[in-house]
């Protein structure tokens, strides 16, 4: 993915200014992990900063990883990954999230990103609350020293999808 992220949606214009053609958010997430990962294998946690990442910080969550991963923690979820509005999951552990919101059908996959040591990307159909949708997301590993994964950033959306079949 690292090299299908320095190339993608990227076409040279004036000057060799990159003109973005792909809004989607897990490539716009998954370019800035990129970047910020530079030379190292992965970017640090104190490298994410929801600021630089602007309106797409909504669509994000930060989770410091412990063993078993159902108690890692949750350092920082964006409101529109908030099982509902309103709702408290900052420095509480993975587990406090509801097993059929967005962010726990998207971090089910972490135990394939810690086996796989790369970025890895999900997406399908899902019920959100019992309200079914199709859903893409990406797990970026990030490692304090640059290489052992000790904390994720998570970038994921959806939408809803009609339960009536189409005539």
């Amino acid at each position: 993915m690292r090299s299908l992220a320095r190339g993608a949606g990227h076409v040279a214009g004036n000057r060799g200014t990159a003109l973005l053609l792909d809004d989607r958010l897990v490539l716009r997430v998954s370019r800035h992990w990129n970047d910020l990962a530079d030379y190292r294998l992965f970017p640090s946690k104190q490298q994410i900063d929801p600021w630089m990442m602007a309106d797409d910080w909504a669509n994000c969550a930060l989770i410091e990883l412990q063993s078993p991963l159902e108690e890692s923690t949750l350092l920082a979820v964006g409101d529109k990954l908030l099982p509902e509005p309103g709702c408290e999951l900052d420095g509480k552990p993975l587990c406090h999230c509801p097993c059929d919101a967005l962010l726990s059908i998207v971090t089910a996959h972490l135990s394939d990103l810690i086996e796989t040591r790369a970025p890895l990307t999900v997406g399908g159909a899902a019920l959100h609350l019992c309200t079914p949708i199709l859903y893409r997301g990406a797990l970026l590993p990030l490692a304090d020293d640059g290489s052992h994964i000790d904390s994720v950033l998570v970038a994921a959306n959806y939408r809803r999808v009609s339960s009536q079949p189409r005539i």
